[in-house]
């Protein structure tokens, strides 16, 4: 059917029809500082996802486990430690 002017509804071409209030002045300058932004967080992510990690899980639970026996030997009280 053939769209009604006073329904309301836009008709295809009118939903394609740039925007006639004013273009923005400083449109470019916005669009630069998106891109360098862009770029910055891209080098961030690359250096994150190239980084090594420096948690050693072995030394870790080593630590741990002589903390524990520490803590034990210094114990007024016989010591009951949960075992994950």
């Amino acid at each position: 059917g053939v769209a009604n002017p006073s329904s309301g509804a836009a008709t295809p071409t009118e939903s394609r029809r740039p925007p006639t209030g004013p273009m923005s002045l400083n449109r470019d300058a916005r669009k630069k500082e998106l891109m360098r932004i862009t770029r910055e967080n891209q080098m961030i992510l690359r250096r994150i996802q190239q980084a090594q990690p420096v948690y050693n899980h072995v030394e870790f639970e080593g630590m741990h486990r002589r903390h524990k026996d520490y803590l034990k030997n210094c114990a007024e009280y016989p010591l009951v430690l949960r075992t994950p």
